[in-house]
C-alpha cells in the first residue's frame, strides 16, 4: 500500500508540471477498504477482517407476517421459536416455514426463555408473563406491577425464571408456578439484559448509564461495572467469559436519550421515538435530521473469569441490538438501523458477517454453538444460517457520482480467484427506468467498461458459483466532459477611486499618498471573479473597444492573467481542485495602462478559458463591462484670482471628464482638500474658494491642484507678500 500511495503522489506531481490537471485528465474510483464496501449492498456476502470482500455463509429466508421479530429462542431439541409484534404472536419455525405457536393476545413478545419443556413469553405494554407448553394452550402465569419486560432468563440452580424490568429498574424472580419476588432493586430505570454466569452468578446491564452488575444466586451484590456506555443492550456467557455489547449516543446527542421516563425504549420503536425527539429539539425553524444509528456508538466488552474487563471492538455509527458467540468464540453482533450482522474476534477485528434488506436485525440465535439464524424487524423475516457456501453471491457498489457526465474508462480488480463484474449507468441519483441495463459480464480486470456515458454510475461484483475469491478492490477510470467555465462580478475602476484622504494626517502619510498617487496615474483596475466546474486552471484574456468601434482590441497579447500556483506545496497540488470548489469563485484583477490611450468611452470584456487542462473541446466564457470614461488630458486651474486679504477664487475644468478634487497647500505643507462651491463634484468643471487664516508676514507660495476622473493632475502655483 504505501508503494501504491508513492505511485499516486508521484503521477500527480507529473500532472501538474505537465499542466495537465483535472479536466484532461484521468480520475479514478477506488474501492478498497472495508468503509468502502460497507457502503455498497451485500448479498450473501461478507466483509472480512482483513478488509476483503468475500462470499460469505450460505443462508435461506423465511418471511414472517408480522411487522417485526422481537425476539427469538431455540428449544432444547433445536425447534427455533420467535416472539413477534404488534399482535403477540408465538410462531415456531419449521423447515422454510412458520407456523403459529400460540398467541398472548398482548402487542409484543419481547423476550422468550425455555424452562423444562415449558415456554416463558415476556410481554409489553402491562409486563405479563405467559407459559406455554406443546399442545396445551397458553397460561397467563404472571403480571407484573411494572411497564416493560425487556429480557428474562432461566436460571438452571434457582429453577426460577429471572426477569429484567422497566422503567424502575426491578430484577424479579418467578417460579413455575408464578409466584414473584423482588431479586434486586436497582437505581437504574431499565434493566435490559440479564445472562447467568459461573457459579450460577447473575449478570444484569441496564440503562440510561450502562451499568453492569453481577449478583449471587442469593441476590446480594459481588461487583459493579460502570461501562461509561448509556445501555448495557446485550450479554452472552460463554466458555468462562461475558461478552458485552454497550451502546454509547454520542455526546452532542446525549440529552435525545434520556426523555421522559413513560417512553417506550426497545430495540425497534426506540428510532422511531428518537426521530421525533430529535425534532422537537431543532435549533430554530431547522429540526436536526439524523439516522438513527449514526446517533449511537457500539463498544463491545469482555469480561474475563479474572474479572479482567477490556474492550474488543468499537464500531462507530451502529446500534446493537443482540449478540452471541459461538465454539471459535466468534461474536456476533445484530445491528440497526441498517440491518447488518457484524462478527468479531479478538483483539480488535471486526467485519460485516450479513448485510441484509430488512432495516434492522434484533436478535442473534446460537444453538450447539453455532450460529444458526437471525430474525429481523422492518420487515419480519427468519434467516437460516447454513454451514456451506451462499450458492449465489454477490455485491452492489453504492451510487457514484462523478459530478458531470463522464466517459467511463476501464474497469480493473484484485482477488484471489474468479469473479465478474456488470455496470450501469445513469443520470439520476437514484437507479430508475431511465438508467441503463446492468452490462454484460466483465471477467477480465482491466476490462473497458461498456455502459453509456452518463454523470452516476454503479458497479455489481458476481460470485461464479462455488468461487471463494476474495476481493481487494475494485477500481475504475472516468473523465468528466468538459465543462463551460462560469464568471461573475466583472467590475471596473480607475485606480484613484481607491485613494485615502490626506485630510487632519502627519506628513508621513501625505507621502505615502503622493507615492499611491504617482503609482495609479494612467490605470484602471479591472477586477472579476470566476470559477470552473471542473478544477481546471483557468487564464484570461482581457479586451476593449471603443464606443462606436466594432472590433474588439486585446489588451494582454503575449501572457494571458493567471492565478497563481505553488508547485512546491504538495498537500495544495493533491487537493487543489477540492480547495478550489469548496472557497467558490475567486477574485482576479488586472491593472490596465491607459495611458497612450485617446480619450473618450470604452468597453471592457474578460473571457474565461480552460485552454491550458484540455487539448481538445476547451471551454470559454466572457463577461462585459462598461462603458468606463478614459481621460489622459490634465485638468487646467483657471481664473486663480485674489478676492480679499488672503482670499481667492478660481476654476478647476476639463475637456473630458468631471473633476473629481480640488487641492490646496501653502508653502508645501500639507494638502487640504477643497469644497466644491455647489457642494459636490459632478461635472467638468468646478468653482471654489480658498480662505487662508494665521498666515506669517513674509512671502508665500499658494499651490492648487486638480484631478479628474481620470486620475490626472492639473497644477497652478500663485505667490504673495503678506505684510
Amino acid at each position: 500500500m504505501k508503494n501504491r500511495t508513492y505511485i499516486l503522489i508521484t503521477a500527480v506531481i507529473v500532472l501538474f508540471a505537465t499542466g495537465m490537471l483535472t479536466a484532461s485528465t484521468t480520475d479514478i474510483w477506488m474501492v478498497a477498504s472495508a468503509d468502502d464496501f460497507a457502503r455498497g449492498k451485500m448479498e450473501n456476502v461478507t466483509i472480512l477482517s482483513t478488509g476483503q470482500l468475500a462470499p460469505g455463509m450460505g443462508t435461506s429466508r423465511i418471511e414472517v407476517e408480522e411487522i417485526s421479530i422481537w425476539s427469538a429462542v431455540v428449544s432444547p431439541q433445536g425447534a427455533s421459536y420467535i416472539g413477534t409484534g404488534n399482535k403477540g404472536v408465538v410462531y415456531r419455525v419449521k423447515d422454510n416455514s412458520v407456523e403459529k405457536a400460540f398467541e398472548t393476545g398482548e402487542a409484543v413478545v419481547t423476550s422468550l426463555v425455555w424452562g423444562g419443556d415449558t415456554l416463558y413469553a415476556g410481554t409489553i405494554p402491562g409486563g405479563r408473563i405467559y407459559a406455554w407448553k406443546q399442545g396445551a394452550e397458553p397460561k397467563l402465569v404472571a403480571d407484573l406491577d411494572v411497564d416493560y419486560i425487556w429480557d428474562m432468563i432461566y436460571h438452571t440452580g434457582l429453577k426460577k425464571v429471572i426477569i429484567g424490568t422497566g422503567p424502575e429498574g426491578k430484577i424479579l424472580s418467578m417460579t413455575s408456578a408464578g409466584e414473584t419476588a423482588v431479586f434486586f432493586d436497582s437505581n437504574e430505570s431499565h434493566i435490559l439484559s440479564l445472562a447467568e454466569g459461573a457459579d450460577q452468578s447473575i449478570f444484569a446491564g441496564t440503562s440510561m448509564r450502562g451499568v453492569l452488575f453481577e449478583f449471587s444466586s442469593q441476590g446480594n451484590v459481588l461487583n459493579t461495572w460502570d461501562l461509561n456506555d448509556n445501555e448495557v443492550r446485550a450479554l452472552s456467557f460463554h466458555n468462562g467469559s461475558l461478552y458485552i455489547a454497550a451502546n454509547t449516543i454520542k455526546s452532542y446527542e446525549r440529552d435525545l436519550y434520556f426523555m421522559e421516563e413513560g417512553a417506550m425504549q426497545d430495540r425497534s420503536q426506540l428510532a422511531h421515538l428518537l426521530a421525533a425527539r430529535i425534532s422537537q429539539l431543532g435549533a430554530g425553524d431547522e429540526a436536526v435530521e439524523k439516522s438513527f444509528q449514526e446517533l449511537f456508538d457500539i463498544n463491545l466488552y469482555r469480561l474475563t473469569s479474572a474479572k479482567d474487563m477490556h474492550r474488543i471492538l468499537g464500531i462507530p455509527s451502529r446500534y446493537a441490538c443482540d449478540l452471541g458467540v459461538d465454539k471459535d468464540n466468534v461474536i456476533y453482533i445484530a445491528t440497526g438501523d441498517e440491518g447488518e450482522l457484524w462478527a468479531a474476534t479478538e483483539p480488535n477485528l471486526g467485519w460485516v458477517m450479513m448485510d441484509l434488506k430488512e432495516s434492522q436485525i434484533l436478535s442473534v440465535g446460537i444453538h450447539g454453538q453455532a450460529l444458526t439464524h437471525v430474525a429481523t424487524a422492518n420487515a419480519a423475516a427468519i434467516y437460516k444460517a447454513q454451514a456451506k457456501a451462499a450458492e449465489s453471491a454477490q455485491f452492489t457498489s453504492e451510487v457514484k457520482d462523478t459530478g458531470f457526465r463522464s466517459q467511463w474508462g476501464q474497469i480493473e480488480w484484485k482477488s484471489t480467484g474468479a469473479i465478474e463484474i456488470v455496470t450501469r449507468t445513469g443520470n439520476h441519483s437514484i437507479p430508475d427506468a431511465t438508467w441503463s441495463d446492468w452490462s454484460e459480464p466483465l471477467t477480465e480486470s482491466g476490462s473497458r467498461i461498456t455502459s453509456p456515458s452518463a454523470r452516476f454510475i454503479q458497479f455489481r461484483v458476481q460470485w461464479k458459483q462455488a468461487s471463494k475469491a476474495k476481493v481487494d478492490w475494485i477500481r475504475l477510470a472516468y473523465i468528466n466532459e468538459n465543462q463551460r467555465p462560469r464568471m461573475e462580478k466583472l467590475v471596473t475602476a480607475q485606480l484613484r477611486d481607491g485613494m485615502p484622504s490626506t485630510k487632519g494626517l502627519p506628513q508621513i502619510k501625505e507621502e505615502y499618498y503622493a507615492q499611491r498617487l504617482k503609482e495609479v496615474q494612467g490605470k484602471v483596475r479591472i477586477q472579476w471573479q470566476a470559477i470552473d466546474p471542473d478544477g481546471d486552471t483557468l487564464v484570461y484574456w482581457l479586451y476593449y473597444r471603443r464606443e462606436g468601434d466594432k472590433e474588439w482590441v486585446i489588451i494582454n497579447p503575449k501572457e494571458p492573467v493567471r492565478e497563481s500556483l505553488n508547485y512546491y506545496d504538495l498537500s495544495s497540488i493533491i487537493h487543489m481542485k477540492t480547495s478550489k470548489e469548496k472557497r467558490g469563485l475567486s477574485d482576479i484583477a488586472h491593472d490596465w495602462s491607459i495611458s497612450n490611450l485617446a480619450d473618450g468611452w470604452y468597453m471592457i470584456k474578460v473571457v474565461a478559458s480552460d485552454e491550458l487542462d484540455n487539448a481538445v473541446n476547451q471551454k470559454k466564457v466572457w463577461k462585459e463591462t462598461g462603458p468606463i470614461l478614459i481621460d489622459n488630458r490634465k485638468p487646467e486651474i483657471a481664473d486663480l484670482t485674489p478676492a480679499g486679504e488672503l482670499k481667492w477664487t478660481g476654476r478647476a475644468k476639463d475637456s473630458t471628464s468631471h473633476i473629481a478634487r480640488i487641492e490646496y497647500n501653502l508653502d508645501g505643507e500639507k494638502w487640504e482638500i477643497l469644497r466644491a462651491k455647489d457642494g459636490i463634484y459632478d461635472n467638468n468643471e468646478e468653482e471654489f474658494r480658498i480662505e487662508l487664516k494665521n498666515v506669517m508676514p513674509g512671502e508665500h507660495v499658494l499651490t492648487v491642484r486638480a484631478l479628474d476622473e481620470g486620475g490626472n493632475i492639473g497644477m497652478r502655483q500663485v505667490g504673495f507678500t503678506q505684510k
